[in-house]
């Protein structure tokens, strides 16, 4: 492909809401995001935000931002001994799907320390067992959890047919 030989950094944990689970005082500036992304050289982020998602905060930093953007979530998963942090990141043409789920989630799991099952995540969002292959079947086996994805071209601006490309 013409993206062979590129290597391109995607930050998959950028929170831009303060949630009951960040730390109070937490601000959010589009600004001081614009800067770290320029100066980590990004090709892509995720917006994933505790328990719930933000479609105004999403597009505006969609809008704001000169590089793929990627909706997704910081979700609190039941594991054997109380809870731990999975981050799911969905397609953003199926953004409207990832928001009705998270809609739901939110409202199961509306405090820091709530948290609900793997199984209750699949239902919300059954594209996440999809394009599993049996090796990543097994690995959820073992883990309690893995990651999906799909083969598209993410990185990619709208419109463009070039790769976003890293050397500066």
């Amino acid at each position: 492909t013409e993206c062979e030989g590129h290597l391109n950094r995607i930050d998959f944990h950028i929170h831009t809401v303060e949630t009951a689970s960040d730390s109070s005082g937490f601000n959010f500036d589009i600004e001081v995001l614009k800067d770290y992304v320029e100066g980590a050289h990004l090709a892509a982020i995720a917006i994933t935000n505790h328990n719930g998602f933000y479609r105004d905060n999403y597009d505006q930093v969609s809008k704001a931002l000169d590089i793929a953007v990627f909706p997704g979530a910081e979700i609190n998963v039941t594991k054997l001994s109380g809870f731990g942090h999975v981050i799911i990141v969905a397609d953003p043409a199926d953004i409207d799907d990832f928001a009705s789920g998270m809609a739901t989630l939110a409202g199961e799991c509306p405090g820091s320390s709530d948290h609900m099952s793997w199984e209750r995540v699949v239902e919300l969002f059954p594209k996440i067992m999809a394009h599993h292959t049996p090796l990543q079947k097994e690995q959820e086996t073992r883990l309690g959890h893995t990651f999906s994805y799909t083969k598209h071209n993410w990185l990619r601006r709208p419109g463009s047919s070039q790769c976003q490309k890293m050397a500066r």
